[in-house]
């Protein structure tokens, strides 16, 4: 069974590989159609209520500007919601819940307005848990990160659903797989490469004694085959490519560094580049976004309050623009399709001993050609029914935001 696993995976992955690089990148001047709604995956404070998919209007000049216009119910408590992303044909939001393990499947095909709840698929049938980051493959797919195995141990893996969103495989079937720990991951599939990064073990985290990795991995994408593994920083959170190119960005959250990975260089090679918070460890660097055009990179420094924004016209070279105050917290960002907007959200993770909340509040962005600048007409204030349109039930208390996609 084990072998079928695999065979499927490669000849899916070294399909999708002929579509070129399918983590197109959000941003830039590039992107024409203003987006109409932001789609957040929230969780109930107390957990005393289900976790929900929030839908919020963002088109100017609507009178439901900033507001909650439909909240979609997931029948579940306590999964602790987590990153999201959308199918490769923009149909579908694809939603990991980190506690519970499940990925949940919205269809958005008929009414961007109105998700539908239309899958949730267990991990644990296959021994995985904690779902952490979504990604599109080309035209063909998802491929869902899972830090750890279904008791929050070691190893992770990768699970793979194909445009109808039903599990194809999952993986790795290589070692070293003991301490395999993916919290994010990117690809360049023209290029065969897919970039791992391994955070935690997640059991520790939850036991308040973090066991924190330094590595990152190269792989083989179609084989599936760790060709490489580099040290960096404490706690590598984030890793993106820079468009066009094999040098990838790394963050690392425990001790505030950036680091540069080379994938093309023979062999590859990792340096750091840049310290968020000068030797502090405090910024806590979370999501990372760069625009499309690879000359911007967007960070949320959680520790901080804000949300920082690097040139990276010289990659070897970061330096800081410009750089915001959006409230108590900022985890989650998310660059509009257009470039002109990042959406971010104040809220970390609860999970056994480690608390690291936020204010519970949306903010919106701008990105200008003079910096960053706050949108203080948009501030989506999850805390009460406030943010509520007529007619959408809110809940009894706060919902933590924390995933967040455009459309």
């Amino acid at each position: 069974m084990r072998r079928v696993f695999l065979g499927m995976f490669l000849l899916f992955l070294a399909t999708a590989a002929a579509f070129g690089q399918s983590s197109k990148r959000k941003g830039g001047a590039e992107g024409k159609t203003a987006p109409r709604y932001l789609y957040v995956w929230a969780g109930h404070d107390a957990r005393t209520e289900s976790d929900a998919m929030l839908v919020v209007d963002i088109t100017a000049g609507s009178p439901t500007y900033g507001k909650v216009v439909r909240a979609v119910s997931v029948g579940s408590i306590g999964n602790e919601p987590h990153h999201i992303g959308l199918s490769p044909d923009g149909g579908t939001i694809v939603a990991g819940g980190l506690l519970s393990g499940r990925v949940f499947f919205f269809d958005i095909k008929g009414d961007a307005a109105r998700p539908r709840l239309a899958k949730v698929f267990e991990a644990a049938q296959l021994g995985l848990g904690v779902a952490d980051e979504v990604k599109p493959l080309a035209d063909r797919g998802v491929l869902v990160s899972m830090m750890g195995d279904h008791h929050a141990a070691s190893p992770g893996g990768m699970v793979l659903f194909d445009a109808k969103m039903e599990m194809v495989s999952h993986g790795p079937h290589d070692p070293p797989d003991h301490d395999l720990n993916i919290h994010d991951f990117d690809i360049v599939p023209s290029a065969n490469l897919l970039l791992t990064t391994d955070f935690v073990i997640p059991h520790t985290l939850i036991e308040g004694a973090p066991q924190v990795r330094d590595t990152v991995r190269l792989w083989d994408l179609n084989q599936l085959r760790i060709l490489h593994t580099l040290h960096v920083g404490k706690g590598p959170w984030i890793t993106k490519f820079i468009p066009g190119t094999k040098l990838a960005m790394v963050s690392c959250f425990v001790d505030g560094t950036l680091w540069l990975v080379d994938a093309g260089a023979n062999p590859p090679t990792a340096k750091q580049v840049y310290d968020f918070d000068g030797d502090q460890n405090n910024s806590m660097p979370s999501i990372m976004e760069i625009s499309r055009d690879g000359k911007w990179l967007f960070e949320a420094l959680y520790g901080h309050d804000q949300v920082v924004q690097l040139d990276i016209s010289e990659p070897a070279k970061p330096r800081r623009a410009s750089e915001v105050i959006t409230g108590k917290g900022p985890h989650y960002i998310r660059l509009s399709p257009d470039g002109r907007s990042l959406f971010v959200s104040n809220y970390f993770v609860e999970a056994g001993k480690t608390v690291l909340k936020g204010d519970n509040h949306v903010k919106r962005i701008e990105v200008t050609a003079k910096g960053l600048e706050l949108d203080k007409g948009f501030d989506v204030d999850l805390n009460g029914s406030g943010a509520y349109v007529a007619g959408v039930k809110a809940p009894s208390g706060a919902m933590r935001p924390h995933g967040l996609v455009v459309h």
